[in-house]
Parts: C-alpha cells; sequence; structure tokens
C-alpha cells in the first residue's frame, strides 16, 4: 500500500498490495480494499465497505458504508454511494452522480426502510446522475447523462431522460463514428 502522510487510515482497515491512496482521505476501520486499487484526493470511505480488486476511486467521492463494490469499476469525481449499495465488476459511473437510500427522508423510521439500489455487472451511468432507492440497474445497461432513474432497468438497457425511460436495447447500438461495428457487442 502506498498512502500520503495527509490521509488517515484507521485501524482495522485492510488495505491490499499495490493500493494507492493519495491524500486527504480518511478511510475508517472494518474497510476492505483489494489488491492494485486506487482512491483519489478527498474520499471518505466509511466503515464496513468491502471493495474488489482492480478498482478505482476518483477524487472528492463518499463511499458510505455498509456496501460492497465489485472488481475493476471505476468512480470518477465527486460520486456519492450511499449505504448498503451493492455493485458489480466493471462498473463504470461518471462525475457528480448520486445514488440514494432513503424511501422517504424525515420519516420517524426512515431507518427501518432503507433499501439501496443495486448495480449489476458491466453498467455505464453518465455524468450528473441520479440513482433512486431500492431499484437495479440490470447487466450491461447503459444510463445516460442527468437521467433520474427511479424504477429498475432491465438487463442492457439504454437509459435517458428525467424520468429515466428505456429507449433502446444497448446491443442494437452502432458507433456513430463507424469505428465500430458494435460499440457493446462484447456484452453479448
Amino acid at each position: 500500500m502506498n498512502a500520503s502522510p495527509f490521509t488517515i487510515i484507521e485501524p482495522g482497515a485492510l488495505i491490499g498490495r499495490n493500493t494507492r491512496i493519495l491524500s486527504h482521505c480518511y478511510l475508517y476501520s472494518g474497510i476492505e480494499i483489494g489488491d492494485d486499487c486506487f482512491v483519489g484526493h478527498h474520499t471518505t470511505i466509511r466503515p464496513f465497505s468491502k471493495i474488489g480488486d482492480g478498482t478505482q476511486i476518483g477524487s472528492y467521492n463518499q463511499i458510505e458504508g455498509n456496501l460492497q463494490i465489485g472488481c475493476k469499476t471505476k468512480f470518477h469525481s465527486d460520486v456519492h454511494i450511499c449505504q448498503g449499495s451493492i455493485i458489480g465488476d466493471r462498473v463504470f459511473i461518471a462525475p457528480r452522480t448520486t445514488l440514494l437510500n432513503t424511501l422517504h427522508p424525515f420519516c420517524p423510521k426512515a431507518e427501518e426502510c432503507v433499501k439501496a439500489p443495486v448495480i449489476e455487472d458491466d453498467v455505464k451511468i453518465g455524468a450528473n446522475c441520479t440513482i433512486s432507492p431500492n431499484i437495479t440497474i440490470g447487466r450491461g445497461s447503459l444510463i445516460g447523462s442527468s437521467t433520474n432513474v427511479i424504477k429498475s432497468v432491465p438487463a442492457f438497457s439504454l437509459v435517458v431522460g428525467n424520468p429515466g425511460k428505456v429507449i433502446k436495447d444497448i446491443r442494437e447500438l452502432t458507433c456513430p463514428f463507424n469505428i465500430i461495428d458494435k460499440p457493446y457487442g462484447n456484452l453479448l
């Protein structure tokens, strides 16, 4: 592990081999970060977060704990991952995206019905998205920038808008620059 002297890593945090942690991070006790990971500046990772091998977490992120993040996943900057989230392998989340877990904030029993989202393997989420509580985004889906996802998404869906709507199966997409035939063909 390679960590900046301006980073706080509480005792009991398990950090894998060849993991690099930049300055001004706070990593709580009870976290597990796999091998060959990267954590950018000013990122907080709260207790009982489990992060798989090869995952990259950019700067200014909040990982709120009691959650699971798969292998080779990448979060860009300023991403908020709520408590209880389950995020699969090879997921990409662009800047300023927020995952939510509270169905009805300010309710006296809100903590009893916290339901975090599930993001399955190979999902790509554009910038400035909001992912609502208690939904699943199916494997291989693509969520367009500034989309507000308020209900579960089937696998291999292209979702855009506010509220988000499925507009196409991503396996039907073609490259607008004619560089490759099927940009998501590797997910078939």
